[in-house]
Parts: C-alpha cells; structure tokens; sequence
C-alpha cells in the first residue's frame, strides 16, 4: 500500500482540508466541543496511534513508502517537522483551548 508522504504539499492540503472539515463538523454543536476532551494530532501512521513514519518493508511488497519518499519525494526530517508544526497551527486555531496529546515513540 502506498501512503502519503507528509512532506508533500498535495498530502497536506488534502489531510489539513479534512482536519477543518471535522472542526467545522464539530463545532456546530456547543456540546460535542463542549465534550471533546482533546484533540490528537498524527497524519503520519496508518496503523497505530504512535506519530512514527513506517521504518520500512515487512508486507514483501513491491513499495516501501519511507524510500519513496526519501528518492522521489521531498521527505526529510525538517519537513516532518514542518509538517507537524503546521498541523499544530491549524488545530490549535480550529479547537481553541482543547489540548492536544500527541503518542511518540522514539525509537
């Protein structure tokens, strides 16, 4: 399966258009904002809730997402960064006093 790198600039306008659809989705109720206790941030994984990129291929398949992206992509680490500070932005100004919590693992 190919995922999206979260360096590149169409991944992110499509992800950051979803996260204000749900903000908008949740805020036209006061109770469901009122109910949200945090907001947790990731983007970058699709099968656990820790924010690490894939470390590379178990599955044997043909596409080992991080390698794609590190030669045909613009990923690095500053662009990671980039990513999640931008996407820090746009949540703190779309779920205003919610905390965010973010899972990361180091290694």
């Amino acid at each position: 399966m190919e995922l999206g790198s979260p360096a590149n600039a169409s991944y992110r306008a499509h992800y950051f258009a979803l996260l204000e659809a749900v903000a908008a989705h949740i805020q036209t109720r006061a109770d469901w904002m009122r109910a949200l206790a945090y907001v947790k941030p990731s983007g970058a994984n699709l099968f656990t809730h820790e924010n690490r990129l894939p470390d590379g291929c178990t599955c044997g398949c043909d596409v080992c997402n991080p390698e794609v992206w590190a030669t045909e992509g613009e990923y690095t680490p500053e662009a990671l960064y980039e990513f999640y500070q931008q996407q820090e932005a746009l949540l703190a100004a779309a779920f205003p006093g919610k905390s965010m919590v973010y899972a990361l693992i180091q290694a």
